[in-house]
């Protein structure tokens, strides 16, 4: 752990390759600077094209982005997109103060297309201080690359993107906000058995273009897309813990057979069933050589 120019805390930095399944390049707190500002433009070499997920503790800052400013506070969530130029700063009288993580990798490219957060920057009022504080606090006790904090931050990063999606309500939509989470309660609880559009319309009593509309509107995604997303959520988790066949996966998650998980799986993740798994073991192997070698001095 060490503190840079800009008064920010940094409690990670990592030396993976920006080809990595995850990779955290940057980690840490910014402390109150009245002068902190940060430029960031698309580099010929993407240098910055990476995305930002960030939560404000204290003060206030401003983010500039394609000519309009958003001012970001005490208590706000914001994500900021990769490709995205931005200037960003602190207020001088209330200096900003937040926790951060710079992120990229295929994982995450998938995780924000399935979120559908396609948005240059999403500031939401959500307290998700609980899930930074434990991020970083697993960073900074993470010395290598080791998978099983990657693994554990991504599950964190996962739940923010949830809750955020799940926090998106519209004026005078509360009913249908109620019927939307409970579509996605009956989907998570339904997880790994086969149902179709047809069941979720009987169930909830809503005619099937309903069901997408009231899913879409609140998730930004069909609820039969969701399934898959935690379907291959899950399946991941059980790819790199466990030696679980792939054709068994395949079974177990209700995919029509193995081709057509590894084909879902590709592309939501970026890579096979296979390639994932092989390189979560890499990683681990990694891990344990360097731990081996260590006793061994």
């Amino acid at each position: 752990m060490f503190y840079n120019i800009k008064n920010e805390k940094i409690y990670y930095m990592s030396t993976t390759s920006d080809e990595a399944i995850l990779n955290i390049p940057l980690a840490g707190i910014t402390l109150p600077n009245p002068n902190y500002i940060i430029a960031h433009n698309i580099s010929a070499s993407n240098q910055f094209d990476r995305y930002q997920f960030e939560y404000v503790t204290n003060g206030i800052g401003y983010i500039i982005i394609d000519g309009k400013t958003t001012k970001v506070q005490k208590g706000d969530f914001f994500f900021i997109n990769r490709y995205s130029s931005r200037i960003f700063y602190s207020d001088e009288k209330k200096p900003l103060e937040k926790m951060f993580l710079t992120v990229n990798g295929t994982l995450i490219d998938g995780l924000v297309q399935a979120f559908n957060m396609n948005e240059p920057l999403i500031v939401s009022r959500t307290d998700v201080s609980e899930n930074f504080s434990k991020m970083l606090e697993l960073l900074k006790e993470c010395e290598n690359e080791q998978s099983e904090v990657y693994e554990k931050v991504s599950v964190e990063l996962l739940k923010i993107l949830q809750i955020i999606n799940r926090g998106k309500k519209q004026p005078g939509e509360k009913q249908q906000t109620c019927r939307a989470e409970n579509i996605m309660n009956y989907i998570d609880q339904n997880v790994y058995r086969k149902f179709s559009l047809d069941e979720l319309s009987d169930y909830f009593f809503l005619s099937k273009t309903q069901i997408i509309r009231l899913f879409k509107e609140k998730y930004k995604v069909s609820p039969m897309q969701y399934a898959i997303t935690r379907r291959i959520a899950i399946s991941m988790y059980y790819l790199s813990k466990t030696k679980i066949g792939i054709s068994v996966l395949a079974e177990m998650l209700t995919f029509a057979d193995s081709k057509h998980f590894a084909k879902t799986f590709k592309k939501i993740v970026g890579q096979t069933p296979s390639e994932y798994r092989k390189s979560t073991f890499e990683i681990q192997e990694k891990t344990i050589q360097n731990l081996l070698k260590s006793i061994n001095k």
